[in-house]
């Protein structure tokens, strides 16, 4: 599966105009949000309220 992985993330990456390296693979949304906000520098952050509450301790 890590050659499938792999395959699918270097997709994505050509789509999205990133490097290779900027596209990461999470095991669940909550996971990939946590890395998302700590790159986010200091301050507020709109959200939906329509989103799982989960999503929303990130």
């Amino acid at each position: 599966m890590r050659r499938e992985d792999e395959q699918a993330l270097a997709a994505v990456a050509r789509l999205c105009g990133f490097d290779r390296g900027g596209v990461p693979l999470a095991s669940s949304t909550y996971l990939g949000l946590m890395q998302v906000a700590f790159g986010l520098p200091r301050g507020e952050v709109l959200v939906s309220g329509a989103k799982f509450s989960s999503d929303l301790f990130a």
